[in-house]
């Protein structure tokens, strides 16, 4: 039996986990619905991240979905989907 594939919920927390450590923030200084490149995402954390999700998902996740998704809410609603 297939795991149920994670809710845009749970996809939003662990971005938003990722990108607090990764940024060295704290995860509540993460706003869901700011765009990535004002929260100072950069290609080098956005390849970062999208090569972590693809292990968390188990499917290859393109790095320029950060672009086509480019808040937390918007991002975490079309892998839910997808997935």
């Amino acid at each position: 039996m297939q795991a149920p594939s994670p809710t845009p919920a749970a996809i939003s927390a662990w971005i938003v986990d990722y990108l607090a450590d990764a940024m060295a923030l704290d995860p509540h200084e993460v706003d869901v619905d700011t765009a990535f490149d004002r929260l100072g995402l950069d290609s080098v954390t956005a390849i970062g991240m999208t090569g972590a999700l693809d292990e968390w998902l188990g499917h290859r996740i393109d790095p320029n979905i950060v672009y086509q998704h480019p808040t937390v809410t918007r991002l975490a609603t079309h892998l839910a989907s997808v997935t």
